[in-house]
């Protein structure tokens, strides 16, 4: 139950900040990104430990940021992560006296629903790029995931696809996340576009439970590209001089 209740809670605590804290000193807007994310697996056998590989994901969603003076900032948001990774099985077959590489590809695929909360700090200057640095924890909650089951001969097929049935004792549907990021600000009119790089790390196993004890953790690196409009922002008048 406490589960089913968490994704509610996050919009409900999303929706509240907009309404309550909408001011001269919020930015509010949206950004896209990718993620080279990839999993540690700990707990099994040398004989037995994959290949574990990284994939590109995508990441999307809405930014929301309350500025407290020219250099701080809390920032916040709701995010969609597709996170997981690939990981292999190889073996040689002899076949008509010639050796076949055969194997196994195992594509595992998890869709986060995350809401960051950090601390910026804005090195603001004269000039009208700002670099910035970010740190914080981000809450995420898993939506849905799949494992795929590829055979690797000459190209990919895929032989079966099971679905992660989070709702089971062995998976952890919450996760937490310590994240770091830096990038740069780019005021622009009423609003500013931002791009960033971040590196991320669960802090929980996400096997829960498990006849074998194996670890199998997220990390990775992101890079986004947004943009934040700023309100309460007032735009130039251009004053007429004849008119004055």
């Amino acid at each position: 139950m406490r589960k089913k209740l968490l994704f509610p809670f996050l919009v409900l605590l999303f929706i509240v900040a907009i309404q309550d804290q909408l001011s001269a000193q919020t930015e509010f807007g949206a950004s896209y990104g990718l993620t080279l994310n990839s999993a540690q697996i700990k707990g099994v056998n040398d004989d037995f430990l994959p290949e574990v590989t990284e994939f590109v994901g995508n990441t999307a969603g809405l930014d929301l940021a309350f500025r407290m003076d020219e250099h701080f900032s809390f920032v916040t948001g709701l995010y969609w992560e597709e996170r997981g990774m690939d990981s292999r099985y190889d073996w040689d077959i002899d076949f008509l006296g010639l050796e076949v590489p055969v194997g196994l590809k195992i594509r595992t695929r998890i869709h986060y629903l995350e809401m960051p909360l950090a601390m910026k700090v804005k090195f603001a200057n004269k000039k009208k790029v700002h670099p910035f640095f970010a740190g914080g924890v981000k809450l995420g909650l898993a939506l849905d995931g799949n494992i795929a089951v590829l055979g690797q001969v000459v190209v990919d097929i895929k032989i079966t696809e099971i679905p992660i049935n989070l709702a089971s004792d062995n998976a952890r549907q919450f996760d937490l996340s310590p994240f770091m990021m830096t990038g740069l600000d780019i005021p622009y009119k009423c609003g500013v576009f931002t791009f960033g790089l971040a590196y991320e790390y669960s802090a929980f196993n996400f096997l829960k439970e498990s006849t074998i004890a194996i670890e199998f953790r997220h990390y990775g690196f992101s890079t986004t590209l947004g943009y934040r409009y700023k309100f309460g922002c007032k735009k130039e008048v251009k004053v007429d001089p004849d008119r004055v």
